[in-house]
């Protein structure tokens, strides 16, 4: 892996498959490899959005394990004053940046299809926790993408490979992301690599 956004990739894709081997196994290198332990901690807390409460609770659990082994010492920042309005402030800003030239037409059919749906993913999903400062946003796409290529969430991919590129990362970073993929869940890798594909063509 190497890499702190490989590492990422990796961890964050193992929580949400439940796969507690292969997170132990990403985390052991992470800390061989000194990777920032907010960074971590980061990617397996936002795996909620993508993987639900399970998977950021068992893998903030595996990596709190880890940790007590090493006997390394982590203290996570106090939780953040719930401010709506600053949330809704920042999740806009980064929404439109992930979406680029898209984003009224996302905004469009979500906010249609559910009001509330809507006001979640500005305020919970990009104001409240993709926009917080302890991990750089570009990493934090691709662990997303590591992820829904797991999980087998194609047109979501589809738009955070592109999401991705719009903040900054490059091709080979999110090709790498997307074929993780095929170490942990080979029968879903294909159809990952054709998003991956179709993603880069546009």
């Amino acid at each position: 892996m190497k890499s702190d956004a490989a590492i990422s990739v990796w961890c964050a894709a193992s929580a949400a498959l439940q796969d507690r081997d292969a997170l132990r196994d990403g985390l052991e290198e992470a800390i061989s490899l000194k990777t920032s332990l907010f960074l971590l901690y980061e990617i397996l807390l936002q795996n909620y959005l993508f993987a639900g409460f399970p998977a950021a609770i068992e893998g903030l659990s595996t990596f709190s394990d880890i940790l007590r082994f090493h006997r390394i010492e982590f203290s996570p920042s106090d939780a953040q004053e719930y401010d709506t309005v600053a949330f809704s402030e920042r999740g806009m800003q980064l929404c439109e940046a992930i979406y680029g030239n898209v984003f009224a037409r996302m905004r469009a059919s979500v906010s249609t299809m559910s009001p509330d749906l809507y006001s979640w993913m500005i305020i919970e999903g990009y104001g409240k926790t993709l926009s917080r400062e302890e991990a750089d946003i570009t990493i934090r796409e691709l662990a997303i993408i590591g992820v829904l290529s797991a999980l087998g969430w194609q047109r979501q991919l589809f738009s955070h490979i592109r999401g991705s590129m719009n903040v900054g990362a490059s091709i080979e970073e999110v090709r790498h992301a997307v074929e993780i993929c095929q170490f942990l869940v080979p029968h879903r890798a294909e159809k990952a690599v054709n998003t991956f594909t179709n993603a880069v063509k546009r």
